[in-house]
């Protein structure tokens, strides 16, 4: 009836030990095992910390991954320029795109052209759609965790070009 096999009071050794294997495994939740046995422990990048071009290029795959990368962040900056006036998509590509800006810091070339593309999805003339909106929201995003990630002279790009965008926007 209590699940443990144990009986009401006090329980028995090897409910003890169950209870400490239960808890063991409750620690080690962010460690997988393979089919060796071996235990490895799950690393997660935070979007909105840089990762510096040199450890990327330490990383012993970094050749073969390089003209792969590159491709993908050229081929997501044509899709965000090219959607026109389809929201739902560019807010997908937008808030997908969280996680890949850390790895902007090894294409500088990539950086600025993305950095525009979102600076005009998030300056876009007045459209009250709550779409158009949450691509606003995700353009701006973006921007900051491009002014986040981005070595130290791009913070003052991206505040330089918000900033003359939102100019040019506002209605005095």
């Amino acid at each position: 009836l209590l699940g443990d096999g144990s009986s009401g009071k006090g329980g028995t050794k090897d409910s003890k030990k169950a209870n400490q294997s239960k808890k063991s495994n409750k620690d080690d939740s962010d460690s997988d095992s393979d089919d060796d046995g071996n235990t490895q422990t799950n690393t997660h990048t935070d979007e909105n910390k840089p990762i510096h071009p040199r450890q990327l290029q330490k990383s012993p795959h970094y050749n073969t991954l390089h003209p792969y990368m590159e491709s993908f962040f050229k081929s997501t900056l044509h899709l965000l320029t090219e959607t026109g006036k389809e929201p739902r998509l560019q807010k997908f590509v937008l808030s997908a795109l969280s996680k890949y800006i850390p790895y902007f810091s090894s294409f500088p070339r990539s950086s600025k052209p993305l950095l525009k593309a979102c600076v005009k999805l998030w300056s876009a003339p007045l459209d009250t759609s709550q779409d158009y909106q949450m691509v606003r929201l995700q353009a701006f995003l973006r921007i900051r965790q491009l002014a986040i990630t981005q070595p130290f002279p791009f913070i003052e790009e991206c505040l330089k070009t918000t900033y003359l965008s939102y100019a040019q926007r506002s209605k005095f």
